[in-house]
Formats: C-alpha cells, sequence, structure tokens
C-alpha cells in the first residue's frame, strides 16, 4: 500500500496548515472559547470557502468526491490546534451518517447543505447537546 500523500491532498495539507497558524494561536482559540458561540462562525465560513466541508461528500451532492484519507488529512491539522469549529459533526459524522444509499433525499438534502453552511452538527464541548441539524443563522 503506498501511504504517501496524493498532489491535492499535500496541497489540502499545507492550506489548513496555514489556516490554523494564522487563525488558532493560543489566545486566538481562548477568545473564541470565552465567546457567545461555541465556535468561530468566520471560521466555518472559511472552511466551507475552501471546500473542506465537501471533501468526501459525493460530487453529485455538491462536494468533491473523496475519501477518508482526505478527511485525515485535514483532521490531523485541526487535533494539532484543537480547532473549535464543528467539522467531525457536521462533516464527519452528520454528513455520512444519515441513510444509505446517497441517492435518498435525505442524506443527499443534508450533504447539500453542510457543503452550503446551511446547517451544522454541535461544536465539540457544546455540554454534550445532540447531534442534529442546526439552521444556519447568517449575520
Amino acid at each position: 500500500m503506498n501511504f504517501e500523500l496524493s498532489e491535492e491532498q499535500q496541497l489540502v495539507r499545507d492550506s489548513v496548515e496555514r489556516f490554523v497558524l494564522d487563525n488558532y494561536s493560543l489566545e486566538a482559540r481562548q477568545a473564541i472559547v470565552a465567546g457567545e458561540d461555541d465556535f468561530s462562525k468566520a471560521h466555518w465560513t472559511t472552511m466551507a470557502e475552501l471546500g473542506w466541508l465537501g471533501l468526501t461528500i459525493p460530487e453529485a451532492n455538491g462536494g468533491f468526491g473523496g475519501n477518508q484519507s482526505d478527511t485525515m488529512v485535514v483532521m490531523e491539522q485541526f487535533g494539532n490546534s484543537l480547532v473549535l469549529e464543528p467539522f467531525y459533526a457536521s462533516f464527519v459524522l452528520g454528513a455520512r451518517a444519515v441513510p444509505i444509499p446517497s441517492s435518498v433525499p435525505p442524506r443527499e438534502s443534508y450533504q447539500r447543505l453542510v457543503v452550503a453552511r446551511k446547517c451544522r452538527g454541535p461544536a465539540p464541548g457544546s455540554n454534550g447537546r445532540a447531534m442534529e441539524a442546526e439552521p444556519w443563522k447568517h449575520g
């Protein structure tokens, strides 16, 4: 087996690494934790704009059709900086946990909503609230 990252995965890794280095100093993370929300909506928007929310969602549902290795590349960098945004709950669990196959409307609808930042799962440290899609309240 080849465990080397593809060129695309290296680009994603570098992008995520730059993002966390620029946005997740200890002071910045503490400010997010002390804020009203459980995470930074500005960071969440940036993650969506960079395409990270659609990495493994099928292309037919608005994603990039990647695999779990692509998720690993992002999660490794997020773990290094203890990122607070609900990437795992919304993207890894939420977008994959609805009924299979992807032709089932609820899954397709949820995946499209995640990619478009219209809903999300709970943020880490959100006092154990149940996993649910929450409408995105912009502004």
